[in-house]
């Protein structure tokens, strides 16, 4: 069965036909690369590193672990990069298509730097689920032309608009700082990846946590990074060895980025949560669940489960979460102990062993 994304673009793929087109934003779906059949080229900027794995599988290539790498197949070039990281590789071209993300920031960031690579006359399209922002997505167009309704299909609708104008130069967004327990950790930030202005309050439960425990270890994992505050705490309350992951391009970049700032050494890879990794003494993780939905409690779950696999003899998962997705009858199915360390009304840190 076709995506409904696919199924809401595809028709409207005539406008894509011996053109140069470019796609970014939100992409889950390795569908969407049959859009390149009849471009006369192709780029593909993709920030998920499973949905870059399936594409690399596509055009008969593998990917590794590393956070930035690019692949490529006749006409068609797949970036799996932030995009400030892919931008420089990107060529001109004559469509941009947006799939959009819940957050408009990240829909308005995407849109501002990637149209300045389509020349006046050309075209931009957005695409997108109506709950996720793609019913309303005209009014991210109208700096740019006259947006107009091209398609609505499944719950999902695409916007097409003229390129007749650029819109306002991108602000990047600028450095904070973020201080516990005697430490400071300077920060850029990203709309991609980024609580905008402040670390989330649940990270910042976690580092102050930690900051307390400090449990004898040497290896940590700072799992599903995000900017990479919690691996870099770690790293500044002594630990020797720190590992971050992420399944997104654009974390995986901030918290490099943010290493170097700190002048904090740390590895930086990509990972789909626990899967191809070794054993640490402490695994630290705020799930990107809190949602709650049926898919992120499932993901959460399979990491809980899996979690003391990857433990060393004696060591402590540390996790923060939302107080009403039930982690704690998880983590004692799996764990012989299981503290709660540090409790507000939304969050709660737990120490299991």
């Amino acid at each position: 069965m076709q995506s409904a994304l696919y199924d809401l673009i595809e028709p409207s793929s005539s406008f894509f036909a011996g053109k140069k087109l470019i796609i970014c934003g939100t992409l889950v779906d390795e569908q969407l690369l049959k859009l390149a059949a009849n471009t006369a080229r192709t780029q593909v900027i993709v920030d998920n590193y499973l949905c870059a794995s399936r594409m690399a599988a596509l055009m008969g290539q593998k990917i590794s672990a590393a956070p930035e790498q690019s692949f490529d197949y006749k006409h068609l070039s797949v970036y799996y990069s932030s995009l400030d990281r892919a931008l420089p590789y990107i060529e001109p071209a004559d469509v941009l298509l947006t799939i959009l993300d819940k957050s408009k920031s990240q829909n308005q960031k995407i849109l501002k730097l990637l149209s300045q690579k389509i020349a006046l006359g050309g075209l931009i399209f957005t695409a997108g689920a109506n709950d996720s922002g793609g019913k309303s997505a005209s009014t991210l167009l109208k700096e740019f032309g006259d947006p107009q309704k091209s398609a609505v299909r499944r719950k999902c609708t695409l916007f097409g608009v003229t390129l007749e104008r650029y819109a306002a130069t991108y602000q990047k967004m600028q450095e904070i700082s973020f201080k516990c327990r005697g430490f400071e950790i300077k920060l850029m930030q990203d709309e991609a990846v980024f609580s905008k202005g402040r670390v989330d309050e649940g990270s910042a439960m976690l580092i102050d946590a930690l900051s307390r425990k400090r449990p004898p270890a040497k290896t940590a994992l700072d799992l599903g990074c995000g900017c990479g505050v919690v691996g870099l705490s770690l790293k500044r309350l002594g630990l020797e060895n720190v590992l971050s992951t992420d399944i997104s391009a654009a974390a995986l970049a901030l918290t490099a980025q943010n290493a170097q700032l700190n002048a904090l050494p740390i590895e930086v890879k990509s990972a789909d949560m626990l899967q191809g990794l070794g054993k640490f003494d402490l695994i630290a993780v705020n799930p990107p669940f809190h949602q709650g939905t049926s898919i992120e409690r499932e993901a959460a779950k399979n990491m809980i489960k899996e979690a003391p696999k990857h433990l060393n003899e004696g060591g402590n998962l540390f996790l923060v979460g939302n107080s009403f997705l039930g982690y704690e009858e998880q983590l004692k199915e799996q764990f012989a102990s299981v503290v709660c360390l540090e409790k507000t009304s939304r969050f709660c840190v737990y120490q299991a062993r």
